[in-house]
């Protein structure tokens, strides 16, 4: 689970814009190596992005492939991660949850984490909540 601070997401969004958010969220927010724009479109690509109503607030879901770079134990040039993730926002804060595994494990390991990021939602704040920009350090 992570928390990114406000970068202004309206909740009211059309789908035409949920893709957008979505290249956005993965342009600003999921590290990348340092590659030029014509670069980042071979090393990254949006596959899905929607919005969906979840007790009234937006919950904004996205798919998405990232380039892996070569370890010693994953030696190919051409490996790329496939991801899953929910972002939902309160008081200004983005919290998200991303799951991901190789592509060529995606036939067997993607419904689970298909699964997995649907189940995520904020609980309802209770009495003892404290908004991130009361407290930042709270989190951990």
């Amino acid at each position: 689970l992570s928390c990114f601070s406000h970068i202004g997401i309206s909740k009211k969004q059309s789908s035409a814009k949920n893709r957008v958010t979505g290249q956005i969220l993965m342009t600003n927010y999921i590290p990348l190596q340092k590659v030029t724009t014509s670069q980042r479109m071979a090393e990254s690509s949006v596959l899905d992005a929607h919005t969906t109503d979840v007790d009234g607030e937006p919950y904004w879901y996205y798919e998405y492939i990232v380039r892996k770079s070569p370890t010693k134990s994953a030696p190919e040039p051409n490996l790329f991660r496939h991801n899953v993730a929910c972002t939902a926002e309160r008081d200004g804060f983005l919290y998200s949850l991303n799951a991901s595994t190789l592509s060529k494990q995606w036939e067997s390991m993607g419904p689970l984490l298909q699964k997995a990021v649907a189940s995520f939602h904020l609980l309802p704040p209770t009495e003892k909540y404290v908004p991130p920009y009361q407290d930042p350090w709270r989190f951990w």
